[in-house]
């Protein structure tokens, strides 16, 4: 009987311990944060010209660039054109500079009567890159400068002066936010590259974009 007793003792004791080291040992840590959204440059409202037929004639037709797709691989951005893409090579930016999201961006009009064709250019494929506080993003297209500038007023003209890139001419602006903006004309495309970087990094950018495979 006593052993009996002692066994129950000894398992209770046991229970006890267990129970006790299941109430002080940490629980597990939670996992991390999901990231926040990453924040995309909004593009303004830009008058193109005016409504020329139409109960609407002499109106002025005001539009804005608005992102119809948006993904997070070069693979399904090459999906959005039927011509080439460029990006620049990672060896020709700052290590923490990565690559976040491709958008393809088409002008929409603001009021008016939207069943008419809205007199701005193609449409433009969009990559944005962030690195700590610093942002870079690259405006590709097929088409003329007047496809794609009217989406960023006040970029041209005067500028910073004239720079040659990849063998051609481009200007070199400062954007009315003071990010500084690279564009320029090849082989019948438009690119605009801007943001939160050095003249530098944005020239070594430009001069090593490459086809993506």
């Amino acid at each position: 009987m006593r052993r009996v007793l002692v066994c129950v003792m000894v398992i209770l004791s046991l229970t006890m311990a267990g129970c006790a080291s299941s109430e002080t040992s940490p629980s597990p840590a939670p996992p991390a944060p999901i990231s926040a959204p990453v924040s995309v440059p909004t593009y303004p409202q830009v008058t193109v010209g005016a409504e020329t037929v139409g109960p609407r004639a002499t109106e002025p037709v005001v539009v804005r660039s608005v992102r119809l797709k948006a993904v997070q691989s070069f693979d399904q951005a090459k999906t959005f054109v039927d011509y080439p893409l460029l990006a620049p090579t990672a060896a020709s930016m700052s290590v923490d500079m990565k690559f976040l999201q491709a958008a393809l961006l088409v002008a929409q009009r603001v009021g008016g009567d939207i069943t008419t064709p809205v007199p701005v250019g193609a449409p433009v494929v969009e990559f944005l890159y962030r690195g700590g506080v610093d942002n870079m993003i690259i405006n590709q297209a097929k088409g003329s400068v007047d496809d794609v500038m009217w989406r960023f007023p006040g970029l041209k003209g005067p500028g910073r002066g004239p720079v040659t890139v990849r063998g051609k001419q481009a200007s070199l602006s400062t954007a009315p936010n003071g990010d500084d903006t690279l564009y320029w004309e090849e082989d019948g495309h438009i690119y605009v590259m801007g943001g939160r970087i050095s003249n530098e990094e944005l020239l070594k950018a430009a001069e090593a974009l490459q086809p993506l495979k």
